[in-house]
């Protein structure tokens, strides 16, 4: 990948090639394809439940105060951890 963002008067065409470029280094460097980037309606909002569930249990974590470390560190683990 270039190591310079174009300038901000440079092609859509250079500006494209280094969005493209930038995209396949994430992909790449997260372990995923296109294809998993791209979610049908169900999925979108399974999507969006999960990540409202973290957030709500971030929040829990934040409000929490006589929960010892140990006991939220074992549920962030199972919670918040893809089973690989």
């Amino acid at each position: 990948m270039s190591t310079t963002v174009p300038a901000d008067k440079a092609a859509m065409e250079d500006w494209q090639n280094w969005a493209n470029e930038l995209e396949a280094l994430w992909l790449e460097a997260l372990g995923l394809t296109q294809a998993d980037l791209t979610f049908n309606k169900e999925g979108a909002e399974a999507l969006r439940n999960y990540l409202y569930a973290t957030e709500l249990l971030l929040k829990c974590k934040d409000a929490a105060v006589r929960i010892p470390k140990q006991a939220w560190a074992e549920l962030e683990a199972r919670l918040l951890t893809y089973p690989s």
